[in-house]
């Protein structure tokens, strides 16, 4: 890809590394620091829209990713950010899925967590395909199937609003399950 090449000079490529390393810090710190605004959202606009925000910010990560190359490597950082929060919000608006299975509400988010834990899979698995599809159709492949997967679980498995959620505008003071127990 030669993403950063220009940071290697003969037989050290450590600024090369190093850039590597502040595209991944850059995500990291974007994912940590952004990610309480995923329980807002999800308090004032509700489950599905903050679901649809998330698959859309993964799904343009995604395209960052596909895109970036040689001659445009800095958009690596952005591709490392915005996956790095589109996914965690993702798997915050997925939590609400446990509610569901009340008699295994734990063994539902372990096995949710593992789904997310496990996704350096899908970096495997492009790799070993690399030589027959190119790593951009790789990721754009990903990016369509984020969208088209995550938007149906939106429509059709999240609600708006959780039982336990209290509606926008309502202290949580003020709620009929607070005001009955």
């Amino acid at each position: 890809m030669g993403v950063f090449q220009n940071f290697c000079n003969g037989t050290d490529c450590t600024q090369q590394d190093r850039m590597f390393g502040y595209s991944y810090l850059a995500g990291m710190m974007c994912q940590l620091c952004l990610v309480p605004l995923t329980g807002l959202l999800m308090d004032r606009i509700g489950l599905r829209v903050t679901k649809f925000v998330a698959v859309s910010i993964l799904c343009v990560g995604s395209l960052f990713f596909a895109f970036t190359s040689a001659s445009a490597p800095y958009l690596l950082f952005p591709a490392c950010m915005f996956v790095g929060l589109g996914s965690f919000a993702s798997l915050f608006c997925n939590y609400n899925i446990c509610s569901m299975f009340v008699r295994v509400r734990g063994l539902t988010v372990s096995l949710l967590t593992g789904v997310y834990d496990s996704s350096s899979a899908i970096a495997f698995f492009v790799s070993q395909t690399y030589p027959k599809v190119t790593i951009q159709t790789s990721f754009i492949i990903l990016a369509c199937g984020t969208l088209i997967y995550g938007s149906l679980m939106a429509v059709f498995i999240l609600t708006q609003k959780e039982e336990d959620m209290v509606p926008p505008g309502q202290n949580a003071l003020e709620s009929p399950q607070h005001k009955q127990g």
